[in-house]
């Protein structure tokens, strides 16, 4: 055995070994998110439990529980699948880029980045695995920041008409004070898993070679532009101020209105017309 092909295969031997590390590393990272967002659940539910049954209320407290956990598990479940959806769509769109190996002259000397080693081992990178385990951990991202939105869910779900309409819209107040918010939460819902998706598939881009920041100006293959604009382009229009562009009258936002009927509504239960 001669000396180069000793030190090509030691070569591609300690660029495994420095795969796996990254892997196991990326993994334990993973968990230790977890591990962190469950003791914060924890810890706050824990005073919550101490404070609602000191004043008599413990049947509150587990109606909170119950639509806190309901909520978490249902947004979990629908951002993770969302954001894993992206992910592996980056890895199709990205296929043609992966498989091209990298080949180094013995006596070339340069820093070799990530995304070199990744795609010199080829199809031994678990793919697949890695975009679920990071379409998993995002999606507790959304899920943590929905559920402690729990009383916007309940008051949606056990909304009653106000027996008044608004002039302006010819809605009942009760739209704006209980269904209006939920809605302005599952769209900024929609905008986060959006971004989140965005995210794991631009890194599954960079991984794989699809985005390469070396050049000047960096490359980008036509799949990766296209995907990655269609998310920002949908993050983007339904942010809070592109949907008041689109609204039936420009002069009033739905954050205006919301206001001013919530005004009219407490005046109103008051008995003060």
């Amino acid at each position: 055995m001669s000396f180069a092909s000793t030190w090509r295969e030691s070569r591609a031997a300690l660029s495994t070994n420095l795969m796996r590390t990254r892997i196991v590393l990326f993994g334990l990272a993973a968990v230790v998110i977890a591990v962190l967002v469950a003791l914060s659940l924890a810890d706050e539910l824990l005073i919550d439990a101490l404070w609602f049954d000191s004043l008599g209320y413990r049947s509150v407290f587990f109606t909170m529980v119950g639509a806190r956990f309901g909520i978490f598990l249902a947004v979990w479940l629908a951002a993770s699948a969302a954001i894993l959806v992206s992910g592996l769509a980056a890895l199709g769109l990205s296929r043609e880029r992966e498989r091209l190996h990298v080949v180094r002259r013995t006596d070339e000397i340069g820093e070799i980045g990530l995304p070199d080693l990744i795609r010199s081992l080829g199809e031994r990178v678990p793919w697949k695995l890695l975009v679920a385990a990071g379409a998993l951990v995002l999606g507790l991202f959304a899920a943590a920041g929905e559920s402690s939105n729990w009383d916007t869910y309940l008051k949606a779900a056990y909304a009653v008409p106000f027996g008044s309409a608004d002039p302006a819209y010819g809605r009942d107040l009760g739209f704006y004070i209980f269904t209006l918010p939920l809605l302005e939460e599952l769209r900024d819902l929609f905008v986060l898993i959006l971004f989140l998706a965005a995210v794991l598939s631009a890194a599954v881009y960079w991984g794989r070679g699809a985005i390469d920041f070396r050049q000047a100006p960096p490359r980008v293959v036509p799949g990766a532009i296209g995907h990655l604009s269609l998310l920002l382009g949908r993050a983007v229009a339904a942010t809070p101020r592109a949907s008041a562009a689109r609204a039936m009258h420009g002069a009033r936002t739905a954050r205006a209105t919301r206001r001013r009927v919530q005004t009219r509504a407490c005046t109103i239960l008051l008995g003060h017309r």
